[in-house]
């Protein structure tokens, strides 16, 4: 990926909007472009933007450390101690570790009258022993992770940095987060043990995922995630062929899922499936393996459509027909492994408004600066 940090003004003036730098109008109905427009003119706040533009080259020196250190789910912990270090080093009042592995951070107000957190996720989707080594083409950054969600860490980083370089002040306190447990069977268990009952008292919630942050995210897919396991009597591949082998009722089963799981992606609200891994066996032609397993996420978007469909696939893990499948152990064993849950904000929200003006004011910025250049080159 090209490592940007446009982004890193929009974040900035999306978190000073929300933070507070200027009171707002008692009385009257926020206008969140107003506000931004009139953020975006302070002075400090174009210090910060000079700032961050002068802080690209170590902010791409930090996302090649960062990524070059593996962090799995459940194996954050290497990455976590390296961020919380530059954390400190960018000017945090305080730095430390909960008691999952999330790194926080304080950046504290005027008043502390609200507390405004901007998290990232440190682990990656890529599983342990994956070679996460940096290759730099030309102005483009090629490595597993380096965008999902190490660059949301350096754009949070970056924030600080810009905010303590032209000492803007903001009335709430500033939370950064760095979490874990947001990729696979994580399940989102760093951003849950933030939001437990005695958790930190969070106002509002910025988090920075993905590779646009031009884009404000206001609804969450859920997804139910299940592990289906078969299993045989095993056996010599030679002398006891014949014998009932789960994997072959294991990729029939496969075949049956798929035939009956595709009619529900072709109508409505968009829907997926996926069978992610698969595993089990003990050698290659030493024995008919005595069972194998595979795990698949079911991902919808609107609340209650894939329980309304779940009928069927818990039918198809009991299922049984004339071939191999019927000869294994009993009933496939279906155990459900970390579902989502699903969440939208209408778009006319206030909050919702309030994250889109910082985007619709910087793309205007954009966009004037690019018919500026026109213009003096005509």
């Amino acid at each position: 990926m090209v490592p940007t940090f446009s982004g890193t003004r929009i974040l900035l003036t999306g978190s000073v909007l929300i933070a507070g730098i200027t009171s707002p109008l008692g009385g009257q109905a926020p206008d969140y472009d107003a506000e931004i427009r009139g953020i975006g003119e302070r002075s400090d706040v174009r210090a910060a933007f000079q700032a961050i533009d002068s802080l690209q080259d170590q902010g791409r020196a930090d996302l090649i450390t960062l990524t070059e250190i593996p962090a799995p789910p459940f194996m954050e912990t290497e990455r976590a101690r390296a961020y919380a270090e530059m954390l400190r080093q960018a000017g945090a009042d305080s730095v430390w570790t909960d008691d999952i592995g999330n790194v926080l951070s304080l950046r504290r107000g005027r008043s502390g009258d609200r507390t405004v957190a901007i998290d990232a996720h440190l682990d990656t989707v890529f599983p342990e022993g994956t070679d996460v080594s940096v290759r730099v083409r030309g102005d483009t950054l090629l490595a597993p992770g380096v965008g999902d969600d190490t660059q949301g860490l350096v754009l949070v980083l970056t924030v600080l940095r810009a905010l303590e370089a032209a000492d803007i002040q903001t009335e709430g306190d500033v939370l950064i987060t760095a979490t874990v447990g947001e990729e696979g069977l994580g399940d989102l268990r760093g951003v849950k043990h933030l939001f437990r009952p005695g958790g930190p008292e969070i106002d509002s919630w910025i988090a920075v995922d993905g590779g646009d942050a031009s884009r404000v995210a206001h609804q969450a897919v859920g997804s139910y995630r299940y592990r289906i396991t078969v299993r045989g009597p095993g056996g010599h591949s030679w002398g006891a062929f014949g014998l009932a082998n789960p994997h072959h009722a294991l990729a029939r089963m496969i075949h049956h899922f798929v035939e009956a799981a595709d009619p529900y992606t072709r109508e409505g609200t968009k829907t997926s499936y996926n069978i992610g891994r698969i595993g089990g066996g003990t050698s290659i032609n030493g024995r008919v393996t005595r069972w194998t397993w595979r795990s698949y996420p079911l991902v919808a978007d609107p609340p209650g459509a894939w329980p309304r469909r779940r009928p069927w696939c818990k039918g198809l893990s009991q299922r049984r027909d004339t071939s191999e499948w019927s000869r294994c152990w009993g009933p496939a064993r279906r155990t459900p492994t970390s579902p989502s849950r699903w969440g939208s904000r209408p778009s006319r929200s206030e909050k919702v408004a309030a994250a889109r003006a910082p985007t619709r004011w910087m793309n205007g910025s954009f966009s004037r600066a690019r018919r500026q250049r026109r213009g003096r080159r005509c």
